[in-house]
């Protein structure tokens, strides 16, 4: 390799190391403020008890936890941390399972919320029973066990291994790693294809099936409505219009945020490993993609902010209200 290419790709793994070291110091407080504040407002009415409320507030639960897992995990393996210090390596099998069950665990949430919106709106009698609180948590807590059950084998072929390699001639360091096995039935190909499945392939195509359903629904009845403009309809259908824009918006943006991390999943597994310069900038691609799929972690705040309007009110109010607080401390 030639100098100026050396140090082409010197420059881009330095770029690397310092986004993977900055990422999670923004992201993690960052994200973890947007889904609290999500979360205080859809348990306050008129959101407290409704079927909306019960999916986003479990929702910002399961993104924080997603966020925070995956940027320890992302930031652990990225900047090579582990490779010096062994309970690391071990504490690396838990981030990464975890990881994997957390944000396939989050897209699900999204299909179950659009699923109940579109039987909101349908209006099918025979299908009250899925907007039953009793559902809801049942239908959540098997969702998470068939994920953490599909996943579970991560932590069993999971191996740390620990290498001697030799500095000096007098001198050896011991070179820790987190990896799965690459002979095993369960390798690096197998779980990323497993992931895409259940993180990308099935709840994309939910997605879009039920929130194509949604949208028709709409215009017809924002149609329908724009004929009879009764009030009472109309204010019915304007919240119901939000709500629905809102569901929307917040799977519109997941598939946005996500597609690329697919992308280069699927070409990682597909690279030729000898092809150095594909390699290092793929690496920079896929760090990229991660951040992005990150925000859309923490992206609930601002979807409910553009699309509910109630959300929005509420969320103005709250601060006023700390505000007022402030102002009659001070003067106290």
């Amino acid at each position: 390799m030639d100098p100026e290419a050396e140090n082409f790709y010197k420059s881009l793994e330095v770029l690397d190391s310092n986004i993977n070291l900055i990422f999670p110091l923004i992201m993690i407080p960052f994200g973890t403020i947007a889904n609290l504040l999500t979360l205080i407002i859809y348990n306050q009415k008129p959101f407290k008890n409704t079927s909306i409320g019960f999916y986003y507030s479990c929702l910002s639960i399961v993104d924080s936890l997603a966020l925070c897992i995956g940027s320890i995990k992302f930031y652990l393996i990225n900047t090579n941390i582990i490779s010096s210090v062994k309970i690391l390596a071990i504490a690396c099998k838990f981030f990464i399972t975890n990881t994997y069950i957390f944000s396939e665990y989050s897209a699900w949430i999204l299909v179950v919320t659009s699923l109940d919106r579109l039987v909101t709106i349908l209006n099918y009698p025979s299908l009250f029973f899925i907007r039953t609180k009793t559902f809801r948590k049942i239908c959540l807590i098997i969702l998470f066990l068939i994920l953490a059950l599909l996943n579970s084998p991560s932590l069993i072929y999971l191996r740390v291994t620990i290498e001697e390699i030799d500095i000096t001639v007098n001198e050896t360091t011991l070179y820790y790693t987190c990896e799965l096995e690459r002979d095993s039935i369960y390798n690096d190909q197998f779980r990323d294809v497993l992931d895409l499945f259940l993180f990308a392939l099935m709840p994309f195509a939910f997605m879009i099936l039920s929130n194509g359903l949604i949208s028709y629904k709409i215009i017809k009845s924002k149609n329908k409505f724009k004929r009879r403009m009764s009030l009472v309809r109309k204010k019915n259908a304007n919240k119901e219009y939000q709500l629905a824009m809102t569901i929307i918006g917040t799977n519109f943006l997941f598939l946005l945020l996500n597609l690329p991390i697919c992308v280069v999943q699927i070409a990682r597994n597909f690279m030729n490993d000898s092809n150095f310069s594909l390699r290092m900038r793929l690496n920079l691609v896929y760090t990229i993609s991660n951040i992005l799929s990150y925000i859309n972690l923490s992206s609930s705040l601002f979807i409910n902010l553009v699309f509910n309007h109630i959300f929005k009110r509420k969320f103005f109010q709250m601060f006023q209200i700390i505000s007022r607080r402030k102002t009659t401390c001070s003067k106290n």
